[in-house]
């Protein structure tokens, strides 16, 4: 179960460690922010379009963004893959 900021866990929820993400709508894109809790990692931000889905993260050994670019198939692509086992698929669009 997901429990947005601002909103109290219920008494008897599951004692367990609640990652932290999120998400924004705008007129032209979909912004997704994963926020690393341990600190050892900076945050992951998709800004997802239309037609492009940017993946971006910031580097500290390169004091640099590294961006990559794909396209909204692929995305939809990367959150089936997810949950799937292992082996070879093809995704039905």
């Amino acid at each position: 179960m997901l429990y947005g900021v601002g909103v109290q866990v219920p008494p008897g929820a599951p004692k367990t460690r609640y990652g932290m993400y999120t998400v924004e709508f705008d007129h032209d894109k979909v912004a997704i922010t994963i926020i690393d809790d341990s600190g050892k990692h900076s945050d992951l931000q998709v800004n997802s379009h239309d037609n492009i889905v940017y993946i971006k993260q910031y580097n500290p050994n390169t004091d640099s963004e590294v961006w990559i670019s794909i396209s909204p198939e692929m995305w939809e692509e990367l959150i089936t893959a997810i949950d799937s086992p292992e082996g070879a698929f093809r995704h039905v669009r």
